[in-house]
């Protein structure tokens, strides 16, 4: 063999040693790049495990396409979705005509930031709105100019791109997922946009520093939450006040179905309309914990309480002295154990100070308890 023929055909060896290698280089990168896109596809979580981690285990999946006329609270916790920036939820009733009326509840830049991965929407937001009529949910997805309804005869693929579950421990919670599908290229798994739609209390999740917004301009934040449930914040009429002291804004009953260990952070915010800057640095939150000894209810235990028991002491029902306020320990007759109760009570107060700090500057209060009743803002 001649030289020439060894050295064109090493040369031609060389060609494909190369070629492979840059060949296999280039797929190494290819399928490098492509990881973390194709591993975040794959640990995408269904809604079902996404309400699982969430704690909200107890549940049943429903076929209600639409929801009665009433005060709603939508929570929004989760966003699998390609284009969860742009993707917005809204409520609709039909008109006259027969097409949806549509009103905007969260946007595409709510949620989960356009600079971050898919995922949990931390901590959850919650807005509220009022329907006058039966209503129904929709997600629409502006890139592909579509729009997904909770009514599956709305769907113009005829597919169900919404589901439903009822929590059974609270049926007044539902928790919705959405889906854009195989539209998009991918499967039913109803997690780009998971929400909860409650007509009462604000869904509370499991984990730590949980936060919740159960009433616009009251926010709870949970060191740790054990167990799921809600949080309301009903305004109520308030009880008497301190003395020298009045209610400032609203004052709100406290109910926590969720199990909970360790504080709870409480931020308020009021108006300081009218107020001089001593006015304002006075404020304080209070709780407010009923008292059994309070006899005449006028949030303090005094001689007056003591005065009412003396006066029907000794009495039972069907008595003409009898006062069911002084049976202090409810055993169906007024007697010393009531009046040693009152006694040991004198001078307390239904009220405690839990206030930690007063931010006057955005008109904020802060507060720490570890059990709720109700609270109100006093100067």
């Amino acid at each position: 063999m001649c030289l020439s023929c060894v050295v064109v055909g090493e040369r031609k060896l060389s060609k494909k040693i190369v070629f492979g290698i840059v060949f296999t280089l280039t797929l190494i990168i290819v399928l490098t790049l492509r990881a973390p896109h194709m591993q975040v596809k794959a640990a995408e979580p269904s809604l079902e495990s996404i309400l699982d981690s969430l704690g909200f285990t107890n549940r049943q999946e429903i076929t209600d396409e639409t929801f009665p006329a009433g005060t709603y609270k939508v929570t929004l916790f989760a966003e699998y979705a390609g284009y969860r920036d742009q993707n917005t939820l809204s409520w609709y009733v039909s008109t006259d005509e027969g097409e949806p009326s549509f009103n905007q509840i969260f946007s595409g830049p709510e949620g989960v930031p356009p600079d971050h991965d898919m995922g949990m929407v931390s901590p959850p937001l919650t807005k509220s709105f009022t329907a006058t009529e039966q209503f129904g949910l929709s997600l629409d997805v502006p890139p592909e100019e579509r729009t997904w309804f909770t009514e599956k005869s709305r769907n113009t693929d005829n597919a169900k791109h919404a589901e439903v579950y009822k929590d059974l421990n609270d049926p007044e919670i539902l928790f919705i997922g959405f889906e854009n599908g195989e539209a998009d290229g991918g499967d039913f798994d109803y997690n780009d946009m998971v929400i909860a739609l409650s007509a009462g209390g604000v869904p509370t999740p499991i984990g730590t520093d949980v936060t919740v917004f159960p009433a616009p301009g009251i926010c709870f934040i949970f060191e740790d939450v054990t167990t799921a449930g809600s949080t309301t914040a009903t305004a109520s009429t308030p009880p008497a006040p301190p003395t020298r002291l009045k209610l400032i804004g609203s004052y709100y009953e406290i109910g926590v179905t969720a199990e909970y260990t360790d504080k709870v952070t409480i931020m308020m915010s009021y108006d300081d309309t009218g107020m001089t800057p001593c006015e304002e640095s006075s404020l304080v939150l209070l709780r407010y914990d009923a008292l059994a000894t309070d006899v005449n209810k006028d949030s303090k235990v005094n001689l007056i309480d003591v005065c009412k028991v003396l006066m029907a002491l000794g009495s039972s029902p069907g008595n003409r002295r009898w006062n069911p306020a002084c049976d202090v320990n409810h055993d169906g007759v007024i007697n010393c154990k009531d009046l040693c109760a009152v006694l040991k009570d004198l001078g307390e107060s239904a009220w405690t100070n839990i206030t930690t700090s007063l931010d006057t500057v955005n008109n904020l209060i802060y507060a720490e308890t570890s059990q709720f009743s109700g609270i109100g803002i006093h100067r």
